[in-house]
């Protein structure tokens, strides 16, 4: 761990960009950086677009900034110049020391405005997007990249930058008393395995697969039940009622529980007795920590950056992408073997508290920090 050199009588402030219209993944992990960010660093989060995650910092007591830039382009050479402007001045107004865009898609107007500025610039890349022109050259204007894992760089194709995982807040384990609640809310009874699946309800993360798994259990007479967990906010919910229909299909909907988008869900995760996770693609899977921080055991397909979070046999299984037979007999292991379950549950727990705290996140994340601000001469709160 870096001990930080830098010194600054109050502090030093970090410009967290994010669009924010809804919230996801990168959206949950940028407000846990700025909920544990140490000092002498300071969160401001810029929010581009209106929504809920201005709404989630508003209620967290988290320093805002609102507002709307928009996207740098070659054919708007005056406009682009005069966002650009417009942006330095406004990061200037605010004593930015240091910005950090959330993704690659807004990063050209603040890198162009804190090169403007000489201020540092780090872009976080937490999806795959396309290596195009305008997205290449933000990475490399940028003083450093930061990828969620090795497999999310390999797959853009980039040869430098960071890997730093994401981290979760690591709750306390539910008492017995909520346990029991949320599983009678969640239609299991004391002597049935509660499987869960808990994210967005959308193809990629092959919902699909994990009902027509669960059908399988049933029909070798396993006492399991299913929570959907979570909603389709891309497809206005068109892909959910197709997952219900699907689970009317398989003939498993009446143990099958959709209970669409919740605040509580790392607490209703924390009812379930195994995850799966058979996503088709995953640049991450903050889904898993979360699981693991409860003590709850996984069934993950093998892709993206999810073998760099659950290795096989210690805190979950690992199946092929796109096999719902192996998903099948992962899961029906699990289910038979309580004792495999625990022991998986206990290595997950350790692992959630070694590797994937949001503390060692922040930490890593303000080394960086440093790092990247050591050639430059960060501006006193007196001045710009």
């Amino acid at each position: 761990m870096m001990v930080s050199s830098i010194s600054h009588p109050d502090g030093l402030t970090v410009a967290l960009v994010a669009r924010g219209a809804s919230v996801a993944g990168g959206e949950v992990s940028l407000l846990t950086l700025a909920r544990r960010m140490p000092a002498p660093w300071r969160p401001l989060l810029w929010v581009t677009e209106p929504g809920e995650l201005a709404e989630r910092a508003r209620q967290e007591g988290i320093e805002l900034v609102e507002g709307r830039w928009s996207l740098l382009s070659v054919k708007r050479p005056v406009a682009s110049l005069r966002e650009t402007v417009t942006t330095a001045s406004a990061l200037a107004r605010r004593r930015v020391h240091l910005v950090h865009v959330n993704s690659p898609v807004e990063a050209m107007p603040f890198i162009a405005a804190a090169r403007l500025l000489r201020r540092p610039v780090v872009v976080h890349v937490r999806i795959a997007y396309p290596l195009d022109f305008l997205l290449g050259q933000g990475l490399r204007l940028a003083d450093e990249v930061i990828f969620n894992s090795r497999a999310l760089r390999e797959e853009i194709g980039w040869g430098g930058g960071v890997v730093v995982p994401n981290g979760v807040e690591l709750p306390a384990e539910l008492s017995d008393e909520e346990r029991a609640r949320l599983r009678a809310e969640l239609g299991a009874d004391e002597e049935e395995i509660l499987l869960g699946q808990v994210g967005q309800v959308i193809e990629v993360k092959g919902v699909d697969l994990s009902l027509r798994a669960f059908a399988r259990l049933r029909q070798e007479g396993l006492p399991v039940r299913m929570a959907i967990v979570g909603d389709d906010h891309q497809n206005e919910g068109h892909y959910r009622r197709e997952m219900e229909k699907l689970a009317a299909e398989l003939g498993v909907a009446e143990h099958v529980v959709f209970t669409g988008y919740r605040r509580d869900a790392l607490a209703v995760m924390g009812a379930l007795d195994l995850l799966l996770c058979p996503s088709r693609k995953e640049p991450f899977g903050r889904v898993l920590i979360e699981a693991m921080s409860q003590g709850v055991p996984t069934v993950a397909a093998a892709v993206g950056g999810i073998p760099e979070v659950v290795s096989d046999g210690a805190e979950g299984l690992l199946v092929a992408a796109d096999d719902v037979e192996a998903l099948s007999r992962a899961a029906a292991m699990l289910v038979r073997e309580p004792g495999l379950r625990e022991r998986m549950a206990r290595q997950g727990r350790a692992t959630a508290r070694a590797e994937f705290s949001a503390q060692i996140h922040a930490r890593r994340i303000a080394d960086l920090y440093e790092r990247v601000s050591a050639p430059y001469i960060l501006p006193q709160e007196t001045g710009a």
